[in-house]
């Protein structure tokens, strides 16, 4: 993964030498063409066609085809315009790894819980439908709470492939065993998680990616790991934000909310701006008493 980051970074830095004393951010169009240029540079044994503005589609050698939708990469960008060379490095290692082509069958070694919002289902519906996928190519999921699922990915050194329900009956993974596997690899293959704060208000980190996953796990959330006011109540505005307060804490509440709005207007991935408690297996959506 190394190799393939420094070699997009080197070539977004090329690409963009004629740029460089420019402070102003550029346009979505202007950001697609240099995205491509920057992969073609990288990865010379694709094809890549600009489908619309934040839209690239890749065809490999041997056939296989991926879409990068760089509408999170740009807004990440405009929030930190200097950062360009190494936000395309990282949003483009995942299409430039389609010139390998993909094993035949999922490594179930590998396989992790990704939580993502309900509309990137229906994103990635539209997506799959306009390439010409069948139903059975579908990404398989499972409702996790209001505006939010748990999908299933293999995690591999260069990319991350969401598994249909077709992948996980030819890894031989069973639906009741899926979710214990998916997080014992993830503890397995990252660090161990970190609680940041205080006096009833935390912050959990783990690698940028998989906070939002953190959820899963139950012994994180119990009043010995976690000691709040009244029940837990978790937000994940954004893919790599997982903060918790008390249901009876009105000021680590009031201070929750700014923190997800917040982060919702600046941020980059965004999940959802509700505030959840858990109900077993599934989070279900907290009001603030009156």
């Amino acid at each position: 993964m190394k190799s393939l980051l420094l070699r997009l970074l080197l070539a977004v830095l090329v690409a963009g030498v004629a740029g460089c004393g420019r402070s102003e951010t550029v346009s979505k169009g202007e950001f697609t063409r240099e995205y491509v240029a920057a992969v073609r540079a990288a990865a010379p044994g694709l094809k890549l066609e600009v489908v619309r503005l934040l839209e690239v589609k890749a065809t490999a050698p041997d056939g296989h085809e991926s879409t990068a939708y760089l509408d999170n990469a740009y807004d990440e960008y405009r929030q930190a315009p200097a950062s360009k060379a190494a936000i395309f490095a990282r949003h483009a290692q995942t299409l430039a790894a389609a010139a390998t082509p993909l094993p035949d069958k999922v490594d179930r070694t590998r396989i992790v819980p990704v939580v993502k919002d309900r509309g990137w289902i229906a994103e990635s519906r539209q997506a799959m439908k306009d390439r010409g996928a069948k139903n059975g190519d579908e990404v398989f999921f499972e409702t996790l709470g209001p505006d939010v699922v748990v999908m299933y990915a293999e995690d591999r050194p260069t990319s991350i492939r969401y598994l249909s329900a077709k992948d996980l009956d030819q890894a031989e993974v069973s639906r009741a065993e899926l979710r214990a596997l998916a997080c014992d690899n993830l503890k397995r293959l990252l660090p161990s998680p970190n609680r940041h704060g205080a006096d009833g208000f935390y912050m959990m980190t783990l690698d940028g990616t998989f906070e939002a996953s953190l959820l899963l796990y139950p012994k994180i959330w119990t009043p010995e790991q976690m000691p709040v006011k009244g029940e837990v109540v978790v937000a994940i505005p954004n893919r790599d934000m997982l903060i918790a307060t008390g249901s009876e804490d009105a000021a680590g509440l009031e201070k929750m909310r700014a923190l997800v709005e917040k982060s919702w207007q600046t941020g980059s991935y965004r999940l959802t701006r509700k505030l959840f408690v858990f109900r077993g297996d599934h989070l279900e959506e907290f009001a603030s008493p009156p």
